[in-house]
This record gives structure tokens, C-alpha cells and sequence, in this order.
């Protein structure tokens, strides 16, 4: 594979993700300190984002850095679903709203006991 090509799925996965977080172009160019146009390039694969840039923009979007390489050849493929729902998006930015990480968790923990006290069908 071309690194021109590999620059164009960084990028492109850069815009999947960002856009899944519900972060603007303008927004993620202020925590990578360039401009909302530079943005625009990594996305598009005209400037390839460096190894440091490609670590802040995989912190200020909440992912790892694999994420940006999930899908070429020899990667695993996303685990997660290519589209998400706006009710999901909803609630990932519901997640994002709470600062607290024990309260995070807590709920985390009671979301999941939930799911699966619905997938268990009752005693009877």
C-alpha cells in the first residue's frame, strides 16, 4: 500500500471519528493548536498528520491511536459498527458530560447489570 494511501485512511477515519464524537473541524483545531483548514487536510490525506499530532487528536477525540488504523490491510477490521445511531451518539455524549470517573463507572456497572438482567429471560 502507497503512503499516500494510508495518509487517506488516517484521514478519513480522522473525519469518522471526529464527527462520532460529535467534535466540529473548528473545535479539534484548537486542541491540535493548527487551523480549522489544516484539519480539513488531514482529513481529505493532502497533509499526513504527524506521528504527535496523530497522538493529540486520538486524545482530544477519546479513542487509541489504533483507530486510526483499523481497517487497513493486515489490521483487524473495527470491532465497533461503522455507523452508530443518533440515539447511541446521544449517549456517548451524555457519557462525555460526566466528570466524574466514579460516577462514570457506577453507572457503567449499572448499565451493564441492566443488559443483562433483559437478555436473561425470568425463573420460572
Amino acid at each position: 500500500m502507497r503512503e499516500a494511501e494510508i495518509d487517506a485512511h488516517i484521514g478519513m477515519r480522522l473525519r469518522l471519528l471526529r464527527k462520532g464524537c460529535g467534535v466540529t473541524q473548528a473545535q479539534l483545531s484548537q486542541r491540535l493548536g493548527v487551523t480549522f483548514q489544516q484539519v480539513q487536510k488531514y482529513e481529505t490525506g493532502r497533509n499526513r498528520l504527524s506521528t504527535s499530532k496523530l497522538y493529540y487528536a486520538a486524545q482530544a477525540l477519546g479513542v487509541s491511536v489504533q483507530a486510526f488504523y483499523d481497517g487497513l490491510p493486515d489490521t483487524p477490521a473495527p470491532v465497533a459498527p461503522a455507523a452508530i445511531t443518533r440515539r447511541e451518539l446521544r449517549l456517548l455524549r451524555a457519557w462525555r458530560g460526566i466528570a466524574d470517573a466514579h460516577t462514570q463507572r457506577k453507572l457503567l456497572e449499572l448499565t451493564e447489570e441492566w443488559a443483562r438482567l433483559i437478555k436473561t429471560p425470568p425463573a420460572g
